[in-house]
């Protein structure tokens, strides 16, 4: 059975009427290319960078928040369901690395990323993917209700086989990727 046929029988996921929800939230599909060229947007400078990445992790707090009330995931079945979430969404292949039991610190590494492929065939060659940033900080966020950030530090744009994102505080990532947050975010507060 397939990954669509399992959300479909366990009625996490419902067709209706031209919607689509995932645990009673409404998603939406879009085609790589298009996620692909707003994730362009920041090669235009650090302030473009953050304004998206607070964007992306603003509207997933909300959908994580939603779905972390009415569920109370611990974090270790929050991320085992997330996966799922990407698997689903056609994010390529994710795993986790707790850092900590409470969720404030960890990594999470994703394989075949379709949106990095794309960037990596516009030329781009270095971490810069602030949209799946932000979307990684804001379901965590959401659903514990903790602030965390995230930033990239190994991506397949970059020649390597997993992209690799840390997720903490942000004062902690400041202080253990300062050089990929000033290159990122600039003077980020």
């Amino acid at each position: 059975m397939n990954i669509f046929e399992r959300f479909l029988l366990s009625r996490e996921v419902t067709l209706k009427e031209g919607e689509i929800t995932l645990d009673r939230q409404r998603i939406a599909m879009f085609p790589v290319g298009l996620v692909g060229e707003c994730a362009l947007a920041p090669e235009q400078g650090s302030e473009q960078a953050r304004i998206l990445y607070e964007s992306m992790k603003k509207g997933q707090i909300e959908f994580s928040r939603a779905i972390g009330k009415e569920y109370l995931f611990d974090s270790k079945t929050f991320l085992d369901r997330w996966i799922k979430y990407c698997e689903f969404a056609g994010w390529g292949i994710v795993t986790y690395q707790l850092v900590e039991k409470d969720g404030r610190h960890g990594f999470l590494y994703v394989k075949n990323l379709p949106m990095h492929q794309y960037l990596r065939s516009k030329g781009i060659n270095k971490p810069s993917d602030v949209l799946f940033e932000g979307l990684i900080a804001g379901s965590i966020s959401g659903t514990f209700r903790i602030d965390v950030d995230v930033i990239e530090t190994k991506c397949i744009c970059s020649g390597n086989d997993v992209c690799v994102y840390y997720w903490g505080p942000k004062k902690d990532l400041k202080e253990k990727f300062p050089g990929e947050m000033q290159k990122r975010f600039g003077d980020w507060e």
